[in-house]
């Protein structure tokens, strides 16, 4: 079942011989769920769960869950939702939901996408830009987990720092063993849950820009063109 709403509201901000100014607003949503199959769920991209697959992820459609989510291991919670941490201090895995079916870890669909176009034309130049704003949506990154875990960016440089997962022990207590950085960042965030390799993908980016020179007419009267512009253009 797919239901969405989009919307375009455009307006000349300034109009002119020439200087103009026009901009427009887009908004769009959409939810995407599946109602009705004969399986369980339906592994269509990524990894499949059998043969180790499940840890590296991918997508699965589930009935009454979004067709964008996504699959793979999960931090084992208890009845309140806390995290699990073991007794070495990382968080436990679990292979499976309540339903014994593969864990559903994230929703790769956002909540909305919004994008601010402009058009500024002074006499025969005219700048174009477009700003995009999405909101939620998850991406499952093993880029980022591999960068982390392999100490080779920036977060990971304390080599020396310890850390305690938020989260409680198999008896209820909070946890409060420490770990160092490997364990950290390459045991729980690299190869541990899949779940730890999910990212909000909310951004906020220029998407789009272009500068373009239209040639007077009078320069244009003994060639074959009507019109002829110049334009330089990035993404």
């Amino acid at each position: 079942e797919n239901k969405g709403i989009e919307a375009d509201l455009g307006v000349d901000i300034i109009s002119s011989e020439n200087f103009s100014w026009n901009s427009r607003v887009n908004f769009f949503t959409n939810d995407v769920v599946v109602t009705e199959q004969e399986q369980d769920q339906i592994f269509y991209s990524g990894s499949i769960p059998a043969g180790g697959g499940l840890f590296r992820g991918g997508n699965v459609a589930q009935k009454g869950k979004s067709l964008g989510s996504i699959y793979g291991t999960a931090i084992q919670r208890d009845e309140n939702g806390d995290f699990i941490v073991n007794s070495a201090g990382s968080y436990q895995v679990a292979e499976q939901d309540e339903n014994g079916l593969a864990p559903i870890v994230g929703d790769a669909i956002a909540d909305y996408s919004m994008n601010f176009i402009n058009t500024i034309r002074y006499k025969s130049l005219s700048l174009n830009f477009q700003i995009n704003h999405t909101k939620g949506g998850d991406i499952l990154s093993s880029t980022i987990a591999t960068l982390l875990g392999r100490g080779l960016i920036e977060e990971t440089k304390d080599r020396l720092g310890t850390y305690i997962l938020p989260g409680v022990t198999a008896d209820g207590s909070p946890n409060n063993t420490q770990i160092n950085n490997s364990t950290y960042y390459f045991t729980n965030l690299l190869f541990g849950p899949t779940e730890t390799r999910i990212y909000d993908a909310s951004v906020l980016r220029l998407q789009e820009v272009s500068l373009a020179y239209s040639l007077p007419s009078k320069f244009l009267e003994k060639t074959p063109f009507g019109q002829l512009t110049f334009t330089v253009q990035g993404f």
